[in-house]
């Protein structure tokens, strides 16, 4: 919570820094590249995500993002800690189209996120859950063409390769119960802010 506090603070300062100064930059997206790393995912989840953007002159929003290496087991409930010793993802990956306008971007995102789920008596799974969802992105200029961006984003699960969507685990007190296959985030809601550059 305290890191989510931090991000947030940061947030609020750049935003009042444009607001103070009266900045009013031009859109140094339109017709570049942009790279992007979270800056929630090492602090929170002890692993990295990065993203690719191209705005075309058109103001067509085109993306491709990655997430390696992502452990939610610090983030579960008291619930799923009676369940799971370890929920972690490797990897993720997907894509994006949508639209620019003055600094929004709104997408329909297609994703895949591999998870690997170890529950409290040593079985372990890895599946992979396919989502489809929207993103919505803000990018606030900071400096030669550096830019902080909020986003939130909303991926319902869509499938998943575990058979059944589903699979039997033991809880801590070797209960049996089924695990069914994760949706990525806080039931497909995800929040963020990401550094970026455009070149």
């Amino acid at each position: 919570m305290k890191s989510l506090a931090i991000i947030g603070v940061l947030l609020c300062c750049m935003t009042a820094k444009a607001q103070i100064t009266k900045e009013r930059p031009m859109r140094k997206e339109i017709g570049r590249f942009s790279i992007l790393s979270g800056l929630h995912q090492p602090i929170l989840l002890k692993g990295g995500n990065i993203a690719v953007n191209y705005v075309t002159k058109k103001n067509i929003y085109l993306e491709a993002s990655f997430g390696i290496g992502l452990d939610y087991t610090a983030l579960l409930s008291s619930e799923d800690e009676f369940k799971y010793s370890s929920v972690k993802s490797p990897f993720s990956y997907g894509f994006g189209i949508g639209y620019f306008w003055k600094g929004l971007s709104v997408a329909l995102e297609p994703k895949a996120t591999i998870f690997e789920i170890t529950d409290n008596k040593g079985k372990e799974e890895t599946y992979t859950t396919f989502s489809v969802g929207l993103g919505t992105y803000y990018n606030i200029s900071l400096w030669k063409g550096f830019f902080l961006q909020p986003s939130l984003k909303y991926w319902p699960k869509v499938g998943s390769t575990l058979e059944g969507d589903g699979v039997e685990m033991q809880n801590i007190t070797g209960e049996k119960f089924t695990h069914e296959a994760r949706t990525p985030g806080n039931n497909g809601l995800i929040y963020g802010v990401s550094l970026g550059w455009n070149f």
